[in-house]
């Protein structure tokens, strides 16, 4: 997979951001296989879920797996999710990197607080077979996060693992 950011033009979307605030999401994102369905509940667990698109196509031709847009302030931010059929690399199977559009220009911190957030909660909403979602987390906090003594099943569902991970 390329992580390179491919500039292209999205119909709505005058504004691509740059590929360094997809780079967690996009490691998140290449080592799962998702579904549309999955990739909806991932959306919907932000609060500014706007909608899902099962495809979208940009100017360069590429016919994408599925978008989701969220409305922050007054302004529509569109994820954009790649394909995942790059059978040559055993560690990201993206066909490319994941691609960020908005209608109106928003702040960096805005863009990177988005996408953490839904690398996250893609995190916990890992398919069986992915990676185990402490180790996930444990390997971006590095040293500043202790494992629980716990060992977590996968059906444990997302916010009883983050109350657990990060009580208040």
């Amino acid at each position: 997979m390329s992580i390179e950011t491919i500039h292209t033009e999205l119909k709505g979307f005058p504004i691509q951001y740059d590929g360094r605030f997809a780079g967690h999401l996009n490691s998140v994102n290449g080592r799962r296989m998702f579904n549309n369905q999955i990739l909806e509940m991932i959306g919907k667990s932000l609060p500014e879920f706007y909608s899902h698109v099962f495809t979208e196509r940009t100017t360069d031709g590429y016919g994408w797996f599925g978008s989701l847009t969220f409305k922050v302030g007054e302004t529509k931010l569109r994820v954009l999710f790649p394909w995942a059929q790059d059978w040559d690399d055993q560690i990201n199977k993206s066909d490319r990197s994941i691609a960020l559009y908005s209608d109106k220009q928003i702040s960096d911190e805005d863009v990177n607080d988005l996408t953490e957030r839904l690398a996250y909660q893609s995190v916990l909403r890992s398919p069986e077979g992915s990676i185990n979602p402490i180790e996930e987390i444990s390997s971006r906090l590095g040293a500043n996060f202790v494992k629980p003594s716990f060992q977590p099943e996968y059906e444990m569902s997302g916010s009883y693992l983050a109350a657990r991970l990060f009580p208040a």
